[in-house]
């Protein structure tokens, strides 16, 4: 791996030191190395499963405490052309079981009107072009002229509602209002989007304010640095260029937006996937599950901050009781004597509570007892491809599991003194990973930080809850717009 000439030019303007380049490439490629599991979480061994006494109880823990302000976080950067992928087959005229199912259900999808409208605009009568079974360039005006499959999946319309179609964006501003209210009546909304598409964010927070124009409401944008994107790499290990020469940068992945994490002010951050919105009708159920989260936070953080407040007191008592707090909070187990400083260091972490359901088929992560460089084993969310499939005992262990990711988070990232953690400490750089992409007419091996609730958080002190999947609504198709839980 060396730089040419030209390099020197392009990587000063991304503010990259050409002479550390090289040597920065080659020490995140030297730490890479598969995640050591030693058994799924279970139910009674690393997932909490709650009683409904403990539900209500930690519902009221949320209700009554105005200490914490809170806010919600959630990535929106991505494209909806994943959704859409199945459509291709459209196109060339070959069909599936998805691509019929999309057919046969089209006016049912809640963007039909949408759809319709922009057809119009266009001097195109969609209803005639579907009796006449127009499929192909139903999809081919999708695709190109109106760029409907293009869209930021965050202003997809995914439910309709009496007055009409709404947005993933607007519906998570509709469902966090139910949760997430400070005492000021203000509602925080944090999400991260790319910069090419802020105008079509603003418009879209436009119509979100008319709509709630009865509710206080921030919403703040913001997006992935271009400092943490990362170089392509050619299979031989060398740099991928384009055709004009120079190296080709890819968004590192979401672990970049650890520091758009980090720019909330909030002390209590509820952070989900943008696709993962149920129609209103749904949102009892979930709203409650939402409040047992943070509540369960609240109730853990208050303990731990006491904790640590008593210890720089030289309280005692205050070591013992830690010990026995981290063994039954969090899971550490202690082979040998440990000093308050390491009890200490053990309590000075972020914290995450992770609502995980029941594994039903759904691709992703799930959550694992993980073995640490440091001989600790810990909670931690692990995804496929952090893990050495070919050694049969970790592909045994995968397998085993009972417990799926849905990304049903809430976290206190401020310490006991209200001051921010350096999120960054806490990050398994060894978690970083390759992937193969297609790019500029090659396969290029896309190098990506820690994931931002895998390795990114593997420092944080964790604790899983089981939460029904009746909570769980996630878009990964068009198709899945078809699911009762979309549905009025």
């Amino acid at each position: 791996m060396h730089l040419q000439e030209t390099d020197t030019e392009q990587l000063l303007q991304r503010n990259i030191s050409p002479s550390q380049f090289i040597d920065q490439i080659k020490l995140i490629l030297e730490k890479i190395r598969p995640t050591k599991i030693e058994k799924p979480c279970i139910p009674g061994d690393g997932i909490e499963c709650l009683s409904p006494i403990e539900c209500n109880h930690y519902v009221q823990v949320f209700e009554k405490n105005t200490q914490y302000s809170k806010a919600l976080f959630i990535p929106a950067s991505g494209a909806a052309t994943r959704m859409f992928k199945h459509l291709s087959v459209v196109e060339s005229f070959e069909m599936d079981q998805l691509s019929e199912e999309f057919i046969v259900h089209f006016k049912s999808f809640p963007f039909f009107p949408s759809l319709k409208r922009k057809f119009s605009e266009l001097g195109f009568e969609i209803e005639e072009m579907i009796r006449q079974d127009e499929w192909h360039s139903i999809i081919r005006i999708m695709c190109n002229e109106i760029s409907f499959i293009g869209l930021p999946k965050a202003l997809i319309p995914f439910h309709h509602y009496p007055f009409g179609e709404t947005t993933a964006l607007l519906d998570q501003v509709r469902e966090g209002l139910t949760y997430i209210k400070n005492k000021n009546d203000k509602t925080v909304f944090h999400f991260t989007i790319s910069p090419e598409i802020k105008a079509l964010f603003e418009l879209e927070k436009e119509i979100i304010f008319q709509h709630f124009k009865e509710e206080q409401i921030e919403i703040h944008f913001s997006f992935q640095s271009t400092s943490t994107d990362t170089p392509a790499l050619k299979s031989d290990g060398g740099l991928a260029r384009d055709k004009s020469g120079k190296i080709i940068f890819r968004p590192a992945g979401h672990g970049a937006l650890l520091e758009n994490l980090m720019e909330i002010n909030e002390d209590i951050i509820f952070i989900k996937n943008i696709d993962n919105i149920a129609h209103a009708q749904w949102e009892e159920e979930i709203i409650f599950y939402k409040r047992v989260l943070g509540g369960f936070l609240i109730d853990v953080a208050d303990k731990c901050h006491q904790l640590l407040h008593r210890i720089e007191q030289k309280d005692s008592f205050a070591s013992q009781e830690a010990k026995d707090f981290l063994f039954q909070t969090f899971g550490y187990h202690f082979n040998e004597e440990v000093h308050e400083g390491k009890l200490y260091d053990m309590l000075y972490r972020p914290i995450r509570v992770c609502g995980m359901v029941r594994n039903e088929g759904e691709p992703g992560g799930g959550p694992f007892w993980v073995l640490q460089s440091n001989g600790q084993i810990s909670k931690q969310i692990v995804e496929k491809n952090q893990v050495d499939i070919g050694d049969p005992a970790q592909n045994n262990c995968l397998h085993n599991s009972t417990h799926f990711n849905p990304v049903d988070i809430v976290c206190c990232i401020n310490d006991h003194n209200r001051k921010k953690y350096n999120l960054q400490k806490f990050v398994d750089e060894t978690t970083s990973f390759i992937s193969d992409k297609f790019q500029e007419g090659q396969v290029i091996k896309a190098l990506e930080l820690p994931g931002l609730w895998n390795g990114s958080m593997a420092g944080w002190n964790t604790i899983f809850v089981e939460v029904p999947n009746s909570t769980f609504h996630p878009v990964k198709t068009v198709n899945d717009l078809l699911r009762p839980g979309h549905q009025g």
